[in-house]
C-alpha cells in the first residue's frame, strides 16, 4: 500500500460522525483514525461503513485509549480487556488492520502486570491479523526510545509494533529524530504526525492551548515547530514506509481546520 495521509478524530469529541467525514474530505485526507468511546461505539459500526462508502474515506485504525491494561483490580482488568476486545471487533468490521494503543505504565516494575493483561487480547489480534500499534507517550516507560522498544521486544509478536510519534518524544525530553527513529525504525508500523514549540506566554500569548507534557509545549502546524519534519519525511520515504501518517493537531478549535489542512499540504509537498 502507498502512504496514506489522514487525521485523528480525537480532536472531534461529541461531533456527529458525518461531520467528521465531511471535514476529512474537505481537508483532502485519505483516512480517519477513530477513537473508541470518544467517536465511535460498537452500535455505530454500520453507520461508519455507510460513511466510508459515501465519502471514499478509509478507516486507518481504531484508537482504544480508554482500554487501560495497567490495572491490578480484577474487575478493572476485565473491563479494560472487554474494551480491547470490542476495539478488535470494530477494527475487523471496518476492515482496518491497526489498533492504536497505550501502555500507561509509569515504571518498569509494572511491565509484567501490563503484559499479562495484554497477552489474551494480543492472541486474538494474532488470530485475526490485527496489529497493535503501541504509542510512545511523553511520560512513563514509553517516554524513551529504548523504553518502548523494551516493551515491544519483550512481547515479541509480529502483531505488536510501534506507533511512532516524534513530537511526543520531543515533549518527553527525548530526541525523536534521528535518534529515536534509528533505534525504532524496524518496529514502526504506524505514525502520528504533529509539531510543537516550547511554550512561553511572553512569546506566544495566552490564547492557544498548552499541552500537559513534561515541558510546557504548544502545538503548531507541521513544519512550523521544533520537529524536523522535512528530514523525517525524507527518511521514512527512503526507508520504504508505506503505512499511515495520521495528523494530530492538538490545538484550539479556532485553529483546527487550518492546522489539519496545512499538515496535509506539507506532507503532500514532501512527496508522501
Amino acid at each position: 500500500m502507498a502512504v496514506q495521509i489522514g487525521i485523528t478524530a480525537t480532536e472531534f469529541p461529541d461531533t456527529a460522525l458525518e461531520t467528521i467525514f465531511k471535514k476529512t474530505k474537505e481537508y483532502g485526507a485519505d483516512c480517519i483514525e477513530l477513537v473508541q468511546k470518544k467517536n465511535i461505539e460498537m452500535k455505530e459500526v454500520d453507520e461508519v461503513k455507510r460513511l466510508v462508502a459515501k465519502y471514499g474515506i478509509k478507516i486507518a485504525s481504531i484508537n482504544n485509549f480508554f482500554a487501560n491494561l495497567d490495572e491490578s483490580s480484577p474487575d478493572k482488568v476485565k473491563e479494560a480487556q472487554n474494551l480491547f476486545m470490542e476495539s478488535i471487533e470494530m477494527a475487523e468490521a471496518l476492515k482496518t488492520k491497526f489498533i492504536v494503543t497505550y501502555c500507561f505504565c509509569e515504571k518498569f516494575d509494572r511491565l509484567e502486570n501490563y503484559m499479562n493483561n495484554l497477552r489474551p487480547v494480543l492472541q486474538v489480534c494474532e488470530e485475526k491479523g490485527i496489529v497493535l500499534a503501541l504509542e510512545n507517550e511523553p511520560g512513563g516507560i514509553t517516554r524513551t526510545a529504548k523504553g518502548i522498544l523494551r516493551v515491544v521486544e519483550e512481547l515479541n509478536s509480529p502483531y505488536f509494533g510501534i506507533n511512532y510519534d516524534p513530537d511526543n518524544f520531543y515533549n518527553g525530553g527525548e530526541e525523536g529524530f534521528p535518534y529515536a527513529y534509528e533505534i525504532l525504525k524496524e518496529r514502526i508500523v504506524y505514525i502520528h504526525v504533529k509539531d510543537s514549540v516550547k511554550y512561553d506566554k511572553e512569546v506566544y500569548g495566552t490564547k492557544d492551548k498548552v499541552l500537559h507534557r513534561m515541558i510546557d509545549a504548544m502545538c503548531v502546524p507541521i513544519g512550523e515547530g521544533a520537529l524536523n519534519w522535512q528530514a523525517i519525511a525524507k527518511r521514512i520515504k527512503e526507508n520504504g514506509y508505506d503505512g499511515f501518517l495520521i495528523i494530530e493537531p492538538h490545538t484550539i478549535p479556532e485553529k483546527l481546520d487550518t492546522t489539519f489542512k496545512k499538515g496535509i499540504q506539507y506532507l503532500r509537498s514532501a512527496g508522501l
